[in-house]
């Protein structure tokens, strides 16, 4: 009988090795998932980080774009406001012009009727 106890002993001693070594085996197999996830985990870090910098720097690109646009609508206004102030300056000019003609054709007249009076003083003289 302790023949037959020793080799019952001997058999649960070899299935509980045999788990034992499952067990090792899907812990290794676990730690292998493990350190995989944590690559990919750490890929995906990667990613999302190369991500957030292509963003902020699109979000540069971008800012520095309205920067240079808003630049142009300004210099664009200021030669507006110039293109306005020369056309008020053209039409000062003008008006200056319509005025000295004015002026002329009066002076004109003043000196037309003097010559008229001289030359009807004359003849009726």
């Amino acid at each position: 009988m302790p023949t037959a106890g020793f080799a019952n002993a001997f058999v649960i001693s070899a299935y509980a090795f045999i788990d034992l070594a499952i067990a090792i085996v899907i812990s290794g197999y676990a730690i292998v998932i493990s350190g995989y996830a944590i690559a990919i985990s750490g890929f995906a870090i990667v990613i999302s980080g190369y991500a957030i910098a292509i963003s902020g720097y699109a979000i540069a690109i971008s800012g520095y774009a309205i920067a240079i646009s808003g630049y142009a609508i300004a210099i664009s206004g200021f030669a507006i406001v110039i293109s306005g102030f020369a056309f008020a300056i053209s039409g000062f000019a003008i008006a200056i012009s319509e005025y000295a003609i004015v002026i002329s054709e009066f002076a004109f007249i003043d000196f037309v009727i003097p010559v008229a009076d001289c030359t009807y003083s004359k003849t009726t003289n």
